[in-house]
């Protein structure tokens, strides 16, 4: 431990070496730019998912667009400081997609270099040829403004369509998860293995998944008067999260259904690597143990959450 606490307290040196040197170069009112582009672009780039992928797309292409032009004017002969300015995205946003191989955010990740790198050459080739400047400009903030009802979703369908015809084919026996409620108390499902189950895996960074539980809300209380069928929420704790933490999101939730925890560390088996490495997730079990459906994402997606969970608890109560 005090070798690996050494090695991590050394590179933060390195690093803190390379910044003073990279800024002692530099006057303040480039210091002062370079400041302010790195806030900018990577505080709207981030906070902009609070309001979906599809508008973050559009906000992530439209900052680090303008987040180039503004580079090319004031600092384009620093191309170190780019480090510098590129970091906290690839900190914060990249090294989580990509770790945990989440495909249908890879646009987002990777479109910031394709469009700072536009301003950057527009901006250093064109400013002086006003017209076609302001005209390529405004063109590719408009169709990225656009974007948010066109290329995003279109692709978003592509990928979650894709993982949805690789759910549905599958049938198997559910495993007995490790899970705990809402107490703190372990629970196994298999208790309730004379019952239909209805399961949503939901995560704390998951937007889609808040956004369906109106829906599965309203499927918990059109079979509440049955006695063979239970509902549960089921929230993933991924590895930098605390149970606590999930747990005391999940009390704010305005929701009456019943919540379930599962943390993913304390759950390592081949069915938890392969349908539920991301979510959201949707799995009813029949009564025998055996899975009777998996949704993915483009159910949720494609605001299709009731119809189908309906539709398939319709076949196994009237086959």
């Amino acid at each position: 431990m005090d070798v690996v606490q050494f090695g991590l307290m050394d590179a933060m040196v390195i690093v803190v070496r390379i910044y003073n040197k990279i800024f002692m170069k530099l006057d303040r009112r480039k210091i002062i730019i370079v400041f302010i582009i790195t806030i900018f672009a990577n505080a709207f780039a981030i906070l902009s998912g609070y309001f979906g992928w599809n508008l973050q797309f559009a906000f992530v292409g439209i900052s680090f667009f303008l987040a180039g032009i503004l580079f090319s004017k004031e600092l384009a002969p620093k191309l170190v400081l780019l480090v510098i300015i590129f970091s906290p995205f690839l900190i914060i946003y990249d090294l989580h997609v990509f770790i945990n191989h989440l495909v249908h955010v890879y646009p987002i990740a990777i479109f910031p270099f394709f469009s700072f790198g536009l301003g950057f050459f527009l901006y250093k080739y064109y400013y002086k040829s006003k017209p076609i400047f302001y005209t390529a400009t405004i063109s590719f903030i408009l169709v990225l403004l656009l974007s948010w009802k066109v290329l995003m979703p279109n692709y978003l369908v592509y990928v979650f369509s894709f993982e949805e015809v690789e759910l549905e084919t599958e049938s198997a026996d559910f495993p007995d998860l490790l899970l705990y409620d809402s107490a703190g108390e372990s629970v196994k499902l298999n208790k309730y293995r004379n019952k239909i189950m209805v399961l949503d895996f939901w995560s704390t960074t998951c937007g889609i998944c808040f956004r369906s539980f109106p829906e599965f809300e309203k499927l918990e209380k059109k079979y509440k008067g049955r006695d063979d069928i239970i509902f549960f929420a089921i929230g993933v704790v991924n590895s930098h999260q605390s149970l606590e933490a999930v747990m005391s999101k999940a009390s704010t939730l305005p929701y009456d259904f019943s919540y379930l925890f599962m943390e993913r560390n304390k759950n390592n088996n081949p069915f938890i690597s392969k349908y539920i490495r991301k979510v959201p997730v949707v799995i009813i079990v029949g009564k025998t143990g055996k899975i009777a459906y998996i949704g993915g994402g483009a159910m949720v997606y494609n605001k299709n959450t009731y119809r189908n969970i309906n539709g398939r608890l319709e076949e196994i109560f009237h086959p």
